[in-house]
């Protein structure tokens, strides 16, 4: 039933046009400056996102940390409600 949750979910953001995916997003080192500038660049500054990684990336995490409207998930970890609770979801 979960799944089941989770795929609609999926669904209803990729219809409204609010998935965004990126093929491959590496940093060395964690830079908050770095990542809110491609979150810019995505026009996702003000809204609250949703970022699914595939693996554990600590980079990331330490990145966001200082983004208040940023919520970082292992794409095996990532419940329904925040799918629902993002206004953009961005997969890697």
């Amino acid at each position: 039933m979960k799944s089941l949750a989770r795929k609609s979910a999926l669904t209803y953001k990729a219809k409204s046009k609010d998935v965004i995916v990126i093929e491959n997003f590496e940093s060395d080192q964690a830079n908050t400056k770095n990542l809110k500038s491609m979150l810019s660049s995505l026009n996702v500054t003000d809204k609250k996102v949703l970022f699914l990684t595939t693996k554990n990336e600590p980079q990331i995490y330490l990145s966001s940390r200082n983004l208040h409207k940023i919520e970082v998930r292992e794409s095996n970890t990532f419940s329904t409600y925040d799918i629902l609770h993002a206004k953009k979801l961005v997969m890697q």
